[in-house]
This record gives structure tokens, sequence and C-alpha cells, in this order.
């Protein structure tokens, strides 16, 4: 990439500057755009015609600015949003994801991880460091037995986002990601990032494993049996 423009919304001007001189790497000519606050982001965001790339703290003073990124989008449909924050909670994770977000950047992560993830969002894809995805899994329940109790069962399912058992309910239906993507209005890679993290939570190796707890799930929904999976 030969030029770049690129809005960075943090409210430490250290991480600004930090930032800005490592994202200064990913072209020829990078435009280093900054803001300290949410509505400071939104600001900018309102007056520049072009923007490539949005880098947004999940925490800053004002309004939340996970519920800022549908008003970036409809400034600039084209330019993908990265958390970069302090949390490496998947819950954040998942709830930047459901925003809109398409990358996300723990701050304890090394200068090459940044860039790797920042390029890989620029080429389209959703991107972060898988770890990041089974992140407190030891303080969940694995995927239970045969033997295991159909409340523990009910218990990972109640787990999943809104977003996620919307996925998980499609999948049920016989969905695949293109379908699931379409109807639910995501990126083919948000959805395959969402099964991932379902399938962590369930312990699935194979997606035919997932599918057919999802259809399992879905039949019983179906039948208004909702004490059973």
């Amino acid at each position: 990439m030969e030029k770049l423009s690129l809005l960075i919304a943090d409210d430490h001007w250290i991480a600004r500057s930090a930032a800005g001189a490592l994202f200064k790497k990913l072209a020829d000519h990078v435009e280093i755009l900054e803001a300290s606050s949410t509505e400071e982001a939104v600001g900018v965001s309102n007056e520049q015609n072009d923007i490539d790339l949005i880098v947004l703290d999940l925490k800053m003073p004002g309004n939340d600015p996970l519920a800022s990124i549908s008003e970036f989008k409809r400034n600039h449909p084209n330019a993908p949003v990265i958390v970069m924050s302090a949390s490496e909670d998947r819950v954040d994770v998942l709830r930047s994801l459901e925003n809109g977000a398409v990358g996300y950047i723990p701050k304890t992560s090394s200068p090459n991880t940044i860039l790797a993830i920042a390029k890989g969002v620029l080429d389209g894809q959703v991107s972060m460091p898988q770890q990041l995805l089974s992140n407190n899994l030891k303080e969940r329940s694995a995927f239970p037995s045969t033997q295991s109790s159909e409340a523990t069962v009910v218990s990972i399912i109640d787990n999943l986002t809104p977003r996620q058992k919307q996925v998980f309910e499609l999948l049920g239906e016989g969905a695949n990601n293109l379908e699931i993507a379409n109807i639910l209005s995501l990126s083919v890679n948000t959805v395959r990032v969402h099964l991932q993290a379902i399938s962590n939570q369930f312990k699935a190796i194979k997606r035919s494993q997932l599918v057919s707890y999802a259809t399992e799930w879905k039949n019983q929904r179906s039948l208004g049996l909702t004490s059973h999976l």
C-alpha cells in the first residue's frame, strides 16, 4: 500500500504516539489523525473525506466507543475498525465484533503482531490473536459428555452472546457461512470467528459435531422443550 489515512482514537497521548509510529510502517505514506475521546473521534470522522483505517480504544471518556462504530461506518463505509485495548477478555473481544469491529489488538501485543493484525484487516480479514477467543475457558464448563446433565448443556447455551445464539440457530437450520453472513449482515470472516468461539465453548472439534448440537437445540426449541438441548 502506497498511501494510508489512519485515525487513532485513544485518551492517552503516549498510546496514540506509539501506535502512530508503528502504523507508519504499513504504507509508504501514512497520514495519522488523532482523537482523545469518542466525541472527538466522531468529529474527526465527520470532517475527513478519506479515512482508510480506524483504530479505537475500548475505554475512552464520553460515550461508549463501540456504540460509535456505526457512525464511523456511515461516514467511511470502506474503512475497517480495529479495537486496541488493554483488555484481553473474550467478552470484550466478542462485544467489539458484534458492534462492527473487524480486528482486535491487545496492547500487550508485540509490534509484529500489531502490524500483522492491521495488515490482515486491511486485506479484508477479521484479524486478532486466536488465543483471545479461548480466554477464560477454564472458567466455563467443558462440553458435556453423554453422562453429563442437561442443565450443564443449557448453561453453556445460556452463556453464548445474543449474536452467537443467532449464528448457532441458523447453523441448526442448515445455513452455511455465506448464508448466515447474508442473513445477519456480517462478513463471512466474522461468521467464522463467531463459529470458532462457539466451538470453543462446546469443545466441538468438527463442524459436523457443532451442526449436530445446533440442529438438536433448534428442534427442541421448536417443540417448546426449553429445559432440554
